[in-house]
């Protein structure tokens, strides 16, 4: 008798126990059914293809938009300089009093407006990308299925690669010897032109200098992030570069650039 009263005493302490132990099992099964995984782009290890699709699209939305952010900060003080160095040299070249004394600031104001045309025409693509993905995922619904978040995924991934070799290019070896190029070319036009050496040695030195300047503080910062997704290490880090910050200079007898940061 009481070991019958003592069965049906633990029986029925013991089924709260089970209920929740079943209630467990089924949430873990359902958190793990809900895990949505899609392919792997090109070039990437096999790790990235099993981590969680929405968790890869927002690796991919905060390094889009860091870049994005750094880029449009970048872009408007490289045109705010441009145009400030060119005011410069054209002021000096009102002030000059002869035909001579004019030629260099002239030239150099003239080619000083290359900073900010250069950004106009070919900006960096990190900017626009990231504008057009955050368009067309706000059009997602909150319930979207497996295959409609793969194909935004596999999309946002192409904007990110597209917008790492951008980075790439623009901070390349192609990109320094147009510049080594343009400014050797202003130096011999000063040179040879107007037989103005010295003038031809500041404009064309100088110029190398601020160019070479412009392409160390451009954004490269969706490079490596790149390389890291595709090594399927998506854990949270900075993709900062170098924090320098520019301001134009401004002063008798000259023109040219300020630079400070922190390393």
């Amino acid at each position: 008798m009481r070991f019958t009263h003592f069965a049906r005493s633990l029986g029925a302490r013991a089924l709260p126990l089970l209920f929740v132990a079943s209630f467990l099992l089924v949430a873990r099964r359902a958190r793990a059914d809900d895990t949505i995984l899609c392919p792997s782009v090109d070039g990437s290890k096999p790790r990235l293809a099993e981590i969680d699709a929405r968790r890869r699209l927002a690796f991919v939305r905060e390094v889009m938009a860091d870049q994005a952010h750094r880029a449009r900060t970048w872009s408007l003080a490289w045109t705010v300089t441009g145009l400030a160095l060119s005011a410069g040299n054209y002021t000096r070249a009102a002030l000059a009093d002869t035909r001579d004394d004019r030629i260099a600031p002239l030239v150099g104001g003239t080619t000083a407006l290359f900073i900010p045309g250069g950004i106009l025409v070919q900006p960096l693509q990190v900017m626009a990308h990231q504008r057009t993905l955050e368009a067309e995922l706000a059009l997602l619904s909150p319930a979207e299925g497996a295959a409609g978040i793969c194909a935004a995924l596999a999309r946002a991934e192409r904007f990110f690669a597209e917008s790492a070799a951008n980075e790439a290019f623009k901070a390349g070896i192609a990109t320094h010897l147009f510049v080594i190029g343009g400014n050797s070319a202003i130096a011999l036009f000063l040179g040879l032109g107007f037989d103005q050496w010295r003038n031809a040695l500041i404009n064309g030195g100088g110029g190398l200098l601020i160019s070479e300047f412009q392409i160390f503080t451009q954004p490269t910062g969706a490079v490596t992030e790149l390389a890291r997704y595709r090594r399927g290490e998506l854990e949270k880090t900075s993709a900062s570069s170098l924090p320098v910050r520019i301001v134009p200079w401004i002063a008798q007898g000259g023109a040219g650039l300020a630079a400070f940061g922190t390393f």
